[in-house]
């Protein structure tokens, strides 16, 4: 079975290099259990690889709902294969895994009772488990300390070194990776025989992805410590890059929301780089965008309810950080709503939070007569394509149509970005033209800021930016100006 752990090296070393690609059954008893796979083998985050037993540890399982109506299956494992999280422990991380009993079940390696069966024989476990219809089975308590990490480090966090599992929640899901993932557990060759023969059993399902989606998203809300990044929410091979694949380089962030690629560091993805680089500036881990999400909410009611009575007329900028960064309080006369959250979407629909789609109600509170809109390079940042983008822009645009008739609905060209954003630039250009389109479909007015903050290179201006991608303030200054600008030729 290609489990996510190893064995701990010298005492149970002899033991991983006898099994790990040929497994117990053909050399043992199928009910012998080591005397190295005992108590001893799991605490201090033990690592194992797995041996299929004879009996498989399945509890009947049942249907439950987290608190945000997340649909579980409470599907516990052995006490054994599980600790007690420390009390000064601070869960701060989530770990994806890949796993299957593919050597010893090639026609039906996802067995979620034989992979229970494997994980109790070695003592080891996981707080979830994913299967391929998407079901989520709840292994262990997201209080208690699940032995699905081992020894490792990553390098933006030292002080973690060794003790992932007290700071994380670990997720595993049924696939078989590509031939490098592997490669530790089947020839080359054996590998191109499976994959013919059970192709559907290759990489990782939509419905995983959807349901892995929604959970991270309710893991988050318990664990507000979980920043939305690729700092936090990481795959085993990041953690131990040296003994572990998982989960694999057919494993797709984007799929989740989150960038293929981990900014200024490796990744487990074999593809092009999305033009990053060591030396990029690290995301803060203290930000987190639910509580940040839920904080901005909260700030954009208290604005509606201060509006006087009698207000005919305002005008809502709608958007994401750029948008939530600009000053601007009134324009030509008319109060300025600013319902810009850092970090936002175009939409998200595998989640409970986020995306401007969701949030679209809040605008006709405001009463506006002109509604300026600004989003989409998160998007592409998540890895989202421009027809995904397009189309749930078009959705959108509709609904903000529907929920605001009368106002004036100005939608605004995705900005140029710079240095370490320019990456982004490729698709930015590809949606603009759209966004135009969209805006001439529905009869919106369309604000082409990208003309106005580029260089000559056709990136964002350097003294109208830090970072490549936020705004400074003479670029905001542009902007009022263009926003002034086209609410006088009206």
């Amino acid at each position: 079975m290609n489990r996510n752990h190893d064995f701990h090296r010298g005492k149970l070393g002899a033991f991983c290099a006898a099994f790990t690609l040929s497994f117990a059954m053909k050399f043992a008893p199928v009910n012998a259990v080591p005397s190295t796979t005992t108590a001893s083998a799991a605490p201090n985050d033990a690592d194992v690889a797995a041996v299929m037993p004879a009996s498989a540890f399945a509890p009947a399982p049942n249907r439950v709902y987290t608190t945000t109506g997340l649909e579980l299956i409470d599907h516990p494992i052995d006490t054994k294969c599980y600790g007690d999280r420390d009390a000064t422990a601070s869960v701060e991380y989530i770990m994806l895994h890949f796993c299957s009993d593919v050597i010893e079940n090639p026609s039906n390696p996802f067995n979620v009772d034989r992979i229970y069966g494997i994980f109790t024989f070695a003592g080891v476990s996981a707080h979830y488990l994913i299967d391929r219809d998407g079901n989520i089975h709840k292994m262990v308590d997201e209080s208690k300390r699940a032995f699905h990490a081992g020894n490792g480090n990553i390098d933006w966090a030292p002080q973690v070194k060794g003790q992932m599992n007290q700071n994380s929640i670990g997720i595993e899901m049924t696939a078989v990776g590509s031939p490098k993932d592997m490669k530790i557990f089947m020839s080359e060759t054996k590998y191109n025989d499976f994959k013919t023969s059970y192709p559907q059993h290759i990489g990782f399902t939509d419905a995983q992805y959807k349901s892995l989606a929604r959970l991270i998203s309710d893991i988050r809300r318990r664990n507000p410590k979980i920043p939305f990044d690729r700092y936090h929410i990481i795959g085993h091979s990041e953690w131990a890059p040296s003994r572990r694949s998982d989960p694999g380089e057919l494993f797709d962030y984007s799929r989740i929301g989150l960038p293929k690629n981990r900014p200024g560091g490796p990744t487990t993805s074999t593809a092009e780089s999305a033009g990053t680089s060591a030396s990029a500036e690290k995301p803060k881990p203290s930000w987190n965008f639910f509580a940040h999400y839920d904080n901005r909410l909260a700030k954009i009611a208290e604005d509606l309810n201060a509006l006087p009575a009698t207000t005919t007329s305002t005008v809502v900028i709608l958007g994401d950080s750029i948008t939530e960064g600009n000053p601007l309080k009134t324009v030509i006369g008319m109060p300025v709503i600013n319902m810009g959250i850092s970090g936002d979407q175009i939409d998200i629909p595998t989640t409970a939070t986020g995306g401007v789609l969701r949030r679209v109600a809040l605008v006709p509170k405001a009463r506006p007569t002109d509604i300026f809109l600004l989003i989409g390079i998160n998007d592409f940042g998540a890895g989202k394509s421009v027809a995904d983008a397009e189309t749930q822009y078009r959705a959108l645009v509709k609904k903000l149509r529907e929920l605001a008739p009368t106002a004036k609905l100005h939608l605004q060209s995705i900005l140029p970005t710079t240095g370490r954003h320019a990456y982004l630039l490729e698709k930015v250009n590809a949606m603009n033209p759209k966004i135009q389109a969209i805006a001439k479909e529905f009869g919106c007015d369309y604000v082409d800021l990208f003309s106005i903050m580029k260089n000559d290179k056709g990136e964002l201006r350097e003294d109208y930016t830090g970072d490549g991608l936020h705004l400074k303030q003479p670029a905001n200054n542009a902007w009022v100006t263009a926003i002034e600008a086209h609410l006088k030729k009206q």
